[in-house]
C-alpha cells in the first residue's frame, strides 16, 4: 500500500497540465507473487544507500519504503526502485508462504 500511497503523492506534485500516470502490476507466477508501480516523477528523489526517500510537505522525510524493503525480506525478496527520464518504479517478487515448505 506504501508503493501506491508513493506513487499518488508523486502525482499529485505535477505541474496543472503535465501528464500524470501510474501503473500497478500484480501477478502470481510459480511460487512467487509479483508487485510492481511504476509512475510518472515530478520531484527529485534523494537516494541514500540503494534507498530513496522523499521529503514530506513538513520537511520530515518518509519510512514507507524502508518498511516495503523489510516486508520484502521478510519474504526472501529485494525490493528494486528505479529512478529514470521521469518515472519511478518500485517491484518485488515475493515468495508466498506456501512455498517455503
Amino acid at each position: 500500500m506504501n508503493l501506491l500511497e508513493n506513487a499518488v503523492e508523486a502525482n499529485q506534485l505535477a505541474l496543472e497540465r503535465a501528464e500524470k500516470w501510474m501503473r500497478a502490476t500484480m501477478h502470481i507466477r510459480r511460487q512467487y507473487l509479483y508487485v510492481g508501480i511504476e509512475n510518472s516523477l515530478f520531484a527529485a528523489v534523494e537516494q541514500e544507500e540503494h534507498l530513496f526517500r522523499s521529503t514530506k510537505e513538513d520537511g520530515r522525510h518518509g519510512y514507507g519504503l524502508k518498511t516495503a524493503r523489510a516486508v520484502a525480506q521478510r519474504y526472501r525478496s529485494d525490493l528494486r526502485l528505479k529512478v529514470g527520464s521521469g518515472v519511478f518504479s518500485a517491484s518485488t517478487a515475493l515468495l508466498l508462504p506456501q512455498a517455503e515448505a
